[in-house]
């Protein structure tokens, strides 16, 4: 299957590591706006979380049920990557979970769909915002967790991690308080 819906978006990567061409589409509101198709998607997810070496179990349905985006990577029509995002708060987006399967490893695909993923928060969060325009003045926050020492390094460059490796950085209070309040 090429991709879900005829109303997704569908977005290139190529790699620069191998020149391998990837598919990447995106689909608002998945939970909502996927019908019939939601127990495909589901199968689908829990089969590139199997292929990446992981144990989805129930962990997918959460995941999916959370979800206001969802892209999902396909090389030569098989599927190879998705992560699901969950814009907790105008300022908050949410990556409970970022999969790539081991053969697309390492080409900069997750980095890739999290970027998008990023892109198309922040374009919702500026179309929402219209009348609250000054919410746009905040800082935007990312709650995700990893295990990957390659992402966990990419991100600490762009951004201030908490814990952070590089640096002596604690949250504030709010800080604490919103992710605390996520996370539940």
């Amino acid at each position: 299957m090429e991709r879900y819906t005829l109303e997704s978006k569908i977005i290139e990567f190529v790699s620069k590591k191998n020149n391998d061409i990837y598919r990447v589409e995106v689909l608002l509101n998945p939970n909502k706006n996927l019908g019939k198709i939601i127990k495909r998607v589901l199968y689908d997810l829990r089969t590139i979380s199997t292929q990446a070496g992981q144990d989805p179990d129930i962990y997918v349905v959460n995941w999916f049920n959370l979800a206001n985006l969802l892209l999902i990577a396909r090389k030569d029509n098989n599927l190879c990557g998705f992560t699901i995002a969950y814009f907790f708060k105008p300022y908050v987006i949410h990556f409970p979970v970022v999969m790539i399967v081991p053969s697309c490893q390492n080409v900069g695909l997750g980095g890739f769909i999290i970027h998008n993923a990023i892109k198309e928060f922040m374009r919702q969060r500026a179309y929402n915002m219209v009348l609250c325009f000054w919410l746009l003045l905040k800082p935007v926050y990312f709650i995700f967790r990893t295990q990957n020492p390659i992402l966990y390094s990419m991100l600490s460059k762009k951004t201030v991690l908490f814990p952070s490796i590089t640096k002596n950085v604690r949250p504030s209070k709010k800080e604490t308080a919103l992710i605390t309040e996520s996370v539940r």
